[in-house]
């Protein structure tokens, strides 16, 4: 089958105990669902990742998330920053600059990046949406410069590793 890369897929297997000599508790049968998580890596392609100034200039190409979606519905952190209320689309053109709410524009413009390519059924990007939006969180969360512009400087690297839909 053809499985996405770099998505989590939540699976269940159910498991029949046929109890013999012993307590009955009625019919004899146990059956236990475990539910898990599984991680779907990409083994043997090379990561690839579109620029930020792709997805803006290619809403078309979007498959998951909407443009118009607010930045705050999917980085929480972003509203300690006055930066909830702008869409996705918004977001790509954030300038930043030398103050903490400016350097946090600078990391949501890299990270709606990031989390359109890991959406993408077609890019082969290293980075789970999942782990875009907890990494950013937590960034945004401590409030530390250094800290929010290290991750905007890494998922820059990631999303321009290669856009295959070019």
């Amino acid at each position: 089958a053809n499985i996405p890369c770099n998505q989590t897929y939540s699976i269940s297997v159910g498991v029949q105990l046929d109890v013999t000599g012993g307590a009955d508790f009625g019919d004899g049968i146990r059956q236990v669902a475990l539910p898990f998580d599984v991680q779907v890596a990409c083994t043997g392609s090379d990561p690839q990742g579109c620029s930020h100034g792709y997805w803006k200039n290619h809403t078309d190409a979007w498959q998951v998330l909407s443009p118009n979606t607010t930045v705050g519905n999917i980085f929480a952190g972003a509203n300690a920053y006055g930066l909830g209320n702008a869409t996705l689309l918004q977001a790509l053109s954030f300038n930043g600059g030398s103050t903490l709410a400016e350097a946090s524009q600078i990391l949501l413009r890299q990270a709606v990046a990031a989390v359109v390519n890991a959406d993408h059924l077609a890019v082969e990007y290293p980075r789970t949406f999942d782990e875009i939006v907890f990494d950013v969180n937590a960034a945004l969360d401590s409030g530390n410069r250094s800290s929010i512009l290290s991750l905007a400087a890494a998922l820059d690297g990631d999303n321009n590793l290669g856009c295959p839909l070019e």
